[in-house]
């Protein structure tokens, strides 16, 4: 997956709906927050975050207001319209670097829409009482949080260095 969150109308990757869940997450957790709203024509075969994301002169930086997924529609208000907008999606793609591709359905398919935050904002995310796992590996191990109740797993690769770095930290050898 190369580090990115992909829901897929229809997939049957067993991911699919945490895949979901994650990005619901992450598009109500936008509230209140400037975003830049761009959008477009994809080309068949080329990745959503391959196309031209240059600025052009219909993209727009806003508020987002009451951020919402339901089912497979993303809701939010505009701060100069009442109305509520919304796009249903057939796919979504939610990249490490906090932005996220939307593929509408029917015959906007043609059409890439990029919703990413005007500044880049590091997400924190706490678990209380996780467990961890070490797994070895053949360069450095890769350590594994997993916390039940918030059905987070997070998954760190280590360098040989970061990997040291961890050992040293802690006095082992």
């Amino acid at each position: 997956m190369g580090g990115k969150t992909i829901w897929q109308q229809g997939s049957s990757s067993p991911d699919n709906t945490y895949n979901l869940r994650q990005i619901q997450q992450w598009w109500q957790e936008l509230a209140g927050k400037e975003i830049l709203w761009q959008q477009r024509l994809s080309n068949l075969g080329v990745e959503a975050a391959d196309l031209s994301w240059d600025l052009q002169r219909f993209d727009e930086t806003f508020i987002l207001g009451q951020p919402e997924l339901r089912g497979l529609t993303l809701y939010w208000h505009h701060p100069n319209t009442p109305q509520e907008r919304s796009i249903t999606a057939s796919k979504l793609e939610l990249s490490t670097r906090q932005e996220l591709y939307i593929t509408p359905v029917g015959p906007n398919q043609q059409v890439v829409i990029k919703v990413s935050l005007r500044q880049r904002v590091f997400q924190t995310i706490t678990l209380d009482q996780p467990q961890v796992q070490v797994l070895p590996a053949a360069e450095a191990p890769v350590l594994v949080f997993q916390d039940p109740s918030q059905e987070l797993v997070v998954r760190v690769v280590l360098t040989p260095s970061g990997w040291s770095a961890l050992k040293s930290h802690f006095g082992v050898s």
